[in-house]
């Protein structure tokens, strides 16, 4: 009993910003401290035996420390003050941080989005922490916490979201692990979702200061769609995880986590090729409206000059057809094609001047051209006016998208990418009247200008399997098989372009061209046949041409027989 007692006030320390957890931890390790006594003992001995724990286990906010009051100066009240609850951890540890530090840090950090923080306290974390870039989440600054009040022999292990691999604000985190070279192992859950109470996706970080050895990897989303929780909490406790070595950024880039045979074939094509972004694409998100509900329509009849439907609310409208635009959600684009049957469009209250830039209508015209719109823009003005905290009040443009970027963007010739999808899929949209609404539901658009090119000989690269095993590599996975893509992700696919002065490429471009020309053929075929005998046969014919397609994208990119196995999950 004296040496478990030993054991947990010398070495056992805690903080967090909840009282109520700090009383509950305290009362777990004393529990702990008795676990192995006779009853009796325990009971006739309770006070007497057990330690105080206030030097231990503290309360306090691990990352703002009292120079945060000294800033905000005669500004802060006593109830904010309280709140913030700032921590020193010099004061509050000082033998342990005047010796370097701790020797190990574990931890499961909160999972809060700099939006959600206010501005002081933003501000602080902006000046204090390296890891504070983009719009942050801050586990990303516990990290950096982690590090900073361990000693030079230390060991960190932290259970966090695995998006900080690829998204903007996990530039600053990657830099500091990248650089500092304190990654030792990495446990990436992928799509399981360990806390069953929260929908993330999460991994496991181990850091360690004295590692001279590269950094590994472990992947347990199989194992959780084939097992599993269980499955994963077998495979967790026996000790026995594959890991194997990863190349790790050290300037702040994305990491892409690939591991074996099936990340040298994707490193190797990263190193040999330029990146999407080295072209110059213009990708761009759907529209952002902030009240789907209200301008999101489904048509169901015509007359060609109204279209009559329902909106997000169920409930009926008519409006005029000149100030609608037909819109998409990512799962009716396909490889290839759109599916329109849906009927939906958006209402489109504005114009496109001489510049190509989206202007919002003046209210008069509106009222005057479009007075059932107009009528029905008003009839919804309070929950327009609700949207982001009612700052849409009393507005004078009350009636326009929440955020006004890519509102003329959308219109006109463009591929079109899905954002949540199991497959890359890409589609173009050759009027170009054709609009994503929201990112999560829909997805991107895109266009590219790269000199002779023919625009089928792109849209056959991102829909080919080389293109999705590449962007799989690089994406964070969700449940049921789905991945996001984003932005970044499709920037950093490498793109095999033509040397048009080479015979024998141009040959392969034009090949490739006219393979495109005659898919896109195919599924306008497929979308008119009428009996199943003619789907069939057209289905078939599409499946042929896709695999020539891959065929030839093989050829151009120079895969080997093992890599196209490789690509094709024949093994990884």
């Amino acid at each position: 009993l004296e040496e478990r007692k030993r054991i947990l006030l010398d070495n056992i320390y805690g903080v967090d910003i909840d009282t109520q957890a700090v009383e509950v931890t305290k009362l777990s390790l004393l529990l702990k401290v008795l676990e192995l006594e006779e009853e009796a003992t325990a009971q006739l001995g309770f006070v007497r035996i057990l330690p105080d724990l206030d030097s231990n286990i503290k309360c306090g906010n691990s990352l703002i420390c009292s120079d945060f009051y000294q800033r905000q100066g005669s500004f802060m009240d006593q109830d904010e003050a309280y709140r913030v609850n700032a921590f020193d951890w010099e004061d509050a540890f000082p033998a342990i941080m005047k010796a370097g530090g701790f020797d190990a840090v574990i931890g499961n950090p909160p999972y809060i989005r700099s939006q959600s923080l206010g501005i002081e306290q933003r501000d602080y974390y902006d000046r204090k922490y390296r890891a504070a870039t983009g719009t942050y989440d801050i586990y990303a600054l516990f990290i950096e916490q982690a590090i900073t009040i361990t000693n030079d022999q230390a060991r960190v292990g932290l259970i966090l979201p695995n998006k900080f691999f690829t998204t903007d604000y996990g530039e600053g985190i990657r830099r500091i692990l990248g650089r500092e070279r304190l990654i030792e192992r990495l446990v990436d859950f992928e799509d399981a979702q360990v806390f069953s109470n929260a929908g993330t996706y999460t991994t496991l970080l181990f850091l360690s200061r004295t590692s001279t050895l590269q950094p590994e990897y472990a992947r347990l989303g199989e194992i959780f769609r084939n097992a599993g929780s269980t499955g994963l909490a077998n495979a967790l406790a026996s000790g026995n995880l594959s890991f194997a070595p990863i190349s790790l950024t050290e300037d702040g880039s994305r990491w892409t986590l690939a591991t074996g045979g099936s990340g040298a074939v994707l490193l190797r094509l990263q190193q040999a090729y330029s990146s999407f972004s080295a072209l110059g694409p213009h990708i761009f998100q759907g529209l952002k409206t902030s009240a789907d509900k209200v301008y999101i329509l489904k048509i169901q009849k015509n007359d060609g000059l109204l279209f009559e439907g329902t909106n997000g609310l169920g409930e009926q409208v008519t409006l005029e057809q000149d100030v609608l635009m037909p819109m998409v959600k990512g799962e009716h684009v396909q490889r290839y094609s759109i599916n329109m049957s849906a009927g939906l469009f958006v209402l489109y209250p504005y114009i496109i001047d001489p510049s190509g830039r989206a202007k919002l209508r003046e209210e008069g015209e509106l009222a005057s051209r479009f007075p059932r719109a107009w009528e029905y823009l008003n009839r919804y003005r309070s929950i327009l006016g609700a949207r982001d905290m009612g700052k849409w009040q009393d507005r004078a443009d009350w009636y326009a998208y929440a955020r006004g970027q890519n509102i003329g963007t959308f219109l006109g010739h463009k591929y079109m990418v899905p954002y949540m999808t199991t497959r890359l899929r890409a589609a173009l949209d050759s009027i170009g009247e054709i609009f994503f609404v929201n990112i999560t539901t829909g997805g991107y658009g895109l266009r590219v200008e790269i000199g002779l090119h023919n625009e089928a000989y792109i849209l056959a690269l991102l829909n080919s399997t080389l293109m999705n095993y590449c962007i799989c590599q690089m994406t964070n996975r969700f449940r049921g098989g789905y991945f996001a893509i984003n932005k970044q992700a499709l920037e950093r696919l490498p793109i095999r372009t033509i040397d048009f002065a080479s015979p024998a490429d141009k040959t392969r471009h034009d090949q490739m061209v006219q393979l495109v020309t005659t898919m896109l053929d195919l599924h306008r075929q497929l979308a008119a046949a009428n009996t199943p005998h003619d789907k069939t046969f057209i289905e078939r014919r599409i499946r042929d041409t896709d695999r020539q397609i891959d065929r030839l994208v093989y050829d151009l990119y120079g895969l080997t027989d093992e890599e196209i196995t490789i690509v094709e999950g024949g093994k990884s």
